[in-house]
């Protein structure tokens, strides 16, 4: 009779974990990301779009692509990042940005983001959109 108490508890514990394997739940954990990292980047996520455009999952991990358009851009416009997440519970936690296939950092040198247009080799952007405010080397 124990047994069977144990077993049923055991189904009822499983059968109630929540399905995270999605889209969703991936692009959730990004902008929770990026928002807690809103202080030190400067990065408003509200202003953009947040699309997951492929996944993988292994056990309690998931590697995504992820593609983020200024909102109201047109489809071309924006940037890829990948991110490698740990799953917590029912939810995943984005460990952040990892390394292109090519090898180097997704932010470029010194973990920043890449300017438009690159830089001028000492590191001040050779241009920016139009109407964008003036940007300092830090």
């Amino acid at each position: 009779m124990r047994k069977l108490a144990f077993l049923a508890a055991a189904a009822l514990l499983l059968g109630c974990s929540k399905d995270i394997q999605n889209k969703d739940a991936l692009k959730q954990a990004v902008v929770e990301y990026l928002n807690s990292k809103m202080s030190t980047t400067g990065l408003d996520v509200n202003l953009m779009t947040v699309d997951v455009s492929g996944m993988s999952f292994e056990k309690d991990h998931a590697r995504a692509t992820v593609v983020f358009r200024p909102k109201g851009s047109t489809e071309g416009a924006g940037m890829t990042m990948n991110y490698a997440f740990d799953r917590q519970g029912d939810k995943w936690v984005c460990k952040g940005p990892q390394s292109s296939p090519g090898g180097g950092s997704p932010h470029g040198a010194g973990g920043t983001l890449p300017l438009p247009g690159g830089d001028d080799g000492g590191g001040a952007p050779k241009s920016l959109p139009p109407g964008h405010p003036p940007v300092s080397k830090q």
